[in-house]
């Protein structure tokens, strides 16, 4: 009796003690601080070595249209020490037209600007002090890339900056941690996925924007958003007659992405991060220091014989044309001169925006 008794007591001991441990929950639950998921998507993100993708984007579903109107392309790769590089092209059906392409080595971005028609050769590149580091991302935001580092900045960012967990958002039942932050004093909300890698998967800006992936896959053991969709609201109303106005109301447009390649962690080669080999006849404009500084690899004839061969004629005579930029001019004078080529690229991205809109509306 007394064995019997003491196997009792110890059964019913180790039934207490089975109780009062911690269950192995999910990392899902709200009882998580905020500190316990800064720290795990921080360690995620710091685990994120090197990326690199391909994606398109289009506006509307149906592949086989999108092609037909046109869509936009991303090449993007990412390496630690606020490495990374971007191209972004339109594509038509008869021809893709190079939109931005850039690259950064963590100290210095370089910009490459093409000539019209030769989106393989450049006329200029520009040399920028790097306006971002690991933690932060500035530059073209597609899709994807709201999905990867929201308004510019990995999850935890949002967190250690001030943004809050929102426990009781409807999303929590699906398994997701919801984040709140601020983009431009507006409320962004940014969903995140523990069983992927805490990837956030979801980012709204209310009234504004909402973009969610809808399919993942994996490479190298880790998760990557590979299918998903954009609504936005519509800024601006394009009428029949082609005209553009303000939109008054609520009508919202919809993006849809496609990543065609992804790899991660895996090597890729410094190249895609460095200064570019300039050819003869390429103006270098290097931005780095109090006054902005060019320079033209094998002097101003090369220039010219370069311009001669890839530049579209002009009707203008060299009479009337203005002198070229030199090393003299202050920097805010030559920003106004290099900031015309951004405009070209704005123009660009709109003119392709219409294309777009417009053939979506008919």
């Amino acid at each position: 009796m007394i064995f019997i008794e003491r196997l009792q007591n110890i059964t019913y001991l180790c039934i207490t003690i089975i109780l009062a441990l911690p269950t192995c929950s999910s990392a899902t639950e709200t009882d998580l601080s905020v500190n316990d998921v800064m720290e795990r998507c921080r360690l995620a993100w710091r685990s994120l070595e090197t990326l690199q993708f391909t994606q398109s984007e289009f506006n509307v579903e149906n592949d086989r249209i999108a092609r037909e109107r046109g869509f936009t392309r991303y090449e993007f790769s990412q390496a630690s020490g606020g490495k990374r590089s971007l191209v972004v092209w339109g594509v038509y059906p008869d021809r893709e037209e190079l939109v931005e392409n850039f690259r950064q080595d963590g100290r210095r971005r370089y910009t490459i600007v093409p000539y019209d028609g030769h989106p393989e050769v450049a006329e200029k590149i520009g040399i920028n002090i790097q306006p971002d580091s690991d933690d932060y991302y500035e530059g073209t935001m597609s899709s994807l890339l709201w999905l990867i580092v929201p308004a510019g900045k990995p999850a935890y960012v949002h967190l250690e900056e001030g943004g809050r967990l929102v426990a009781d958002h409807q999303d929590n039942d699906g398994g997701l941690i919801a984040v709140q932050s601020t983009f431009k004093e507006q409320p962004l909300l940014i969903l995140i996925d523990p069983e992927r890698d805490w990837l956030p998967v979801k980012v709204e800006i209310e009234g504004s924007m909402s973009i969610v992936a809808t399919k993942f896959d994996t490479d190298n053991g880790r998760w990557f958003p590979v299918e998903g969709r954009m609504t936005k609201r519509q800024t601006v109303i394009i009428k029949p007659d082609g005209t553009i106005e303000e939109n008054p109301g609520n009508q919202t447009i919809e993006h849809y992405f496609k990543v065609a390649s992804f790899r991660i962690n895996q090597p890729l080669a410094s190249s895609s991060f460095s200064l570019p080999r300039v050819e003869n006849g390429v103006m270098m404009v290097d931005m780095t220091g109090r006054e902005v500084r060019t320079e033209v690899q094998g002097g101003e004839s090369a220039y010219q014989e370069r311009a001669a061969r890839y530049s579209p004629p002009s009707n203008t005579t060299d009479d009337a044309l203005a002198d070229p930029i030199t090393a003299s001019r202050k920097k805010s004078a030559w920003l106004n001169a290099y900031s015309f080529i951004g405009l070209g690229v704005a123009a660009l991205l709109a003119a392709l925006g219409v294309l777009m809109h417009k053939s979506s509306s008919g």
